[in-house]
């Protein structure tokens, strides 16, 4: 019981410093906010290219969609990457139009939030998720 209530306790101060990091140079506020320029790419799909992507790219990378991307100069260009990001982010949030950024997706995109990524890397191995329970009985 100690042991969990300590895991929690640690994984709460984690959160809230990651929280705290990113609000650091945003104003001071505990939020980021994608801007309303976003909106600018309606119905955008792959191939398409709009000198906002960029800024979306950043931003998907940010919340983990779209990985970890050493080059930091991304294109303009709506790519096969951004759109498997993008249905990435539709499938956590739920809007009905995967790969092509609609209105829903969008909007969304736009909501103020903590800076803490919607998709955590799982740090323990594969092997040590599986519990065999046998009983002597």
């Amino acid at each position: 019981m100690v042991s969990t209530l300590s895991f929690v306790a640690i994984l709460m101060l984690l959160v809230q410093t990651n929280c705290m990091e990113w609000a650091s140079g945003h104003n001071g506020n505990f939020h980021y906010q994608a801007g309303a320029e976003f909106l600018q790419l309606s119905g955008y799909g792959r191939g398409r290219s709009h000198e906002v992507l960029p800024s979306l790219k950043r931003y998907l990378q940010r919340f983990d969609y779209l990985g970890r991307v050493v080059d930091t100069g991304f294109s303009r260009v709506f790519d096969e990457d951004i759109e498997a990001a993008v249905k990435k982010y539709q499938a956590f949030f739920n809007p009905n139009a995967p790969g092509i950024l609609d209105t829903a997706t969008l909007h969304q995109l736009i909501q103020p939030r903590c800076g803490v990524p919607d998709i955590i890397k799982d740090p323990v191995p594969e092997k040590f998720h599986r519990i065999n329970v046998t009983s002597n009985s």
